[in-house]
């Protein structure tokens, strides 16, 4: 399987120029992979073309989900949900393993492994893609439908495929970060920090370096929340480096924006940390909470995976 995490500019130039030579062994490559690459690469509109273009030919479960997800990239949430109406009818045409074997999209048993085209793993991808949708809403009640998604999944462990399992993770912990926003409430954190850490296991376990630049962001969170300041504008710069370095251009953009409004609010920041307020309070009387919704809007699976 390929290993996209670390991809970079070049590398994905590579990858795009031998796409003529893998499409000719179909039956071995998922095209979710490119779609993939094309999100890490900060190309959002070329993911969302490739994954439209070649759903109609290969269907499944993995390349469904990063189409929706190219789709939030760009904003398309009506998009977003007819695909997830497309997601939910195909999971229901693969209910059972008999069902799936004689799919008429016939494919290998390599691709049905990079596919998670089994029953399964497809309600789980299904359940993931409605969260994420319903996670870009408004309004309390779709954020509280989309944490209940998120803990089913995570609920059955180790059986959920580990891209599922991650992209899970992720987003639960956001949602909890939201969550210690408005309540102040210690558990909340420390469950936050729970994941994050148990994320940053499997990133370091499997050397997945998109994960860890997410892991990454999500402790500045945190730390930010708790006050540190000066530790968490340390990390994002630390990260911004790192990712330069290595020309990844989307976590390039996101850790410029996180740091520049860092830099901006820095002094008053840390004014209001020192005259030791509350949470809720510091919250309300900075552009702390500003921050934080520009943070969401900025994670992807990825990236955002």
């Amino acid at each position: 399987m390929l290993n996209l995490d670390c991809l970079g500019q070049e590398l994905l130039k590579l990858f795009e120029s031998t796409i003529i030579l893998v499409q000719e062994q179909a039956d071995h490559f998922d095209p979710a992979w490119l779609v993939l690459a094309y999100r890490l690469a900060g190309e959002p509109k070329k993911a969302y073309d490739f994954a439209k273009l070649y759903l109609s030919k290969y269907r499944s479960g993995y390349l469904f989900l990063q189409f929706i997800l190219a789709t939030l990239d760009l904003g398309l949430i009506s998009e977003a949900k007819q695909l997830q109406i497309e997601l939910s009818n195909f999971t229901k045409e693969n209910d059972d393993d008999e069902r799936a074997s004689e799919s008429t999209i016939q494919v290998s048993s390599i691709l049905k492994f990079m596919s998670a085209n089994t029953p399964s793993v497809l309600v789980d991808i299904t359940k993931l893609s409605e969260a994420l949708i319903l996670k870009t809403g408004k309004r309390l009640k779709l954020t509280i439908k989309a944490q209940t998604l998120l803990t089913e999944i995570l609920s059955k462990g180790e059986e959920v495929w580990y891209q599922i399992r991650i992209e899970a993770m992720r987003n639960l912990c956001e949602i909890l970060i939201q969550e210690y926003e408005l309540y102040d409430d210690p558990e909340i954190l420390v469950e936050a920090q729970t994941l994050v850490d148990a994320l940053l296991n499997i990133a370091t376990s499997q050397n997945l370096l998109r994960i860890k630049f997410e892991v990454g962001i999500l402790r500045s969170k945190l730390i930010l929340l708790q006050g540190n300041i000066k530790h968490s504008k340390t990390l994002i710069e630390e990260m911004l480096a790192d990712a330069q370095q290595r020309d990844l251009i989307h976590f390039v953009s996101r850790l410029k924006s996180e740091l520049a409004f860092i830099e901006v609010n820095f002094q008053n920041w840390i004014e209001l940390v020192n005259s030791d307020q509350s949470l809720k309070t510091l919250i309300e009387q900075s552009n702390i909470k500003n921050y934080l919704t520009m943070v969401k809007q900025y994670a992807t699976e990825f990236d955002r995976d």
